[in-house]
């Protein structure tokens, strides 16, 4: 995967889960952290964070399993 397709991939994966849901679209995990997830194909996106704005949290990319 080139730096071209990560980046569509992450727009797209954005779109469907934070901005088409906003707060409240996310799922609670048992340690207070909120989760989006994006799977398309072998790609899969998940982007979990600790509060609003500032908040602490990553964003991950993997394919086929593997952290990209």
């Amino acid at each position: 995967m080139n730096i071209s397709q990560l980046n569509k991939f992450l727009v797209k994966a954005k779109i469907n889960t934070y901005t088409s849901s906003g707060e409240g679209g996310e799922k609670v995990l048992p340690d207070g952290s909120k989760e989006f997830k994006f799977i398309e194909k072998e790609l899969k996106y998940r982007d979990r964070y600790f509060g609003f704005n500032p908040f602490v949290g990553q964003e991950i990319v993997f394919q086929n399993r593997k952290i990209i």
